[in-house]
């Protein structure tokens, strides 16, 4: 994932509530959002130890699967002959 694509995800992350399915949970303490980021970090040395091209099929899915569709306003849109190309 590009660096600034990266940022953005991390900070919606952290904006999320730490309960997501169940508002009554407890919350989790500082030990767990250590371990969580730990994890994060692993996770990222095996995915930068992946084949170019295998990675790139991976972002590719999770960027099908989890960004947010939205209505566009298409008159507001710069055209394609303001060069937005």
């Amino acid at each position: 994932m590009e660096a600034s694509q990266e940022t953005q995800a991390e900070e919606q992350a952290a904006s999320l509530p730490d309960e997501l399915s169940e508002p009554n949970a407890p919350k989790t303490g500082d030990s767990e959002k250590a371990r969580f980021k730990a994890n994060q970090e692993e996770i990222q040395k095996l995915v930068s130890q992946l084949p170019d091209r295998v990675r790139d099929q991976m972002q590719d899915l999770f960027r099908a699967r989890y960004t947010r569709i939205q209505k566009l306003d298409l008159e507001n849109l710069p055209s394609e002959k303001e060069g937005n190309h």
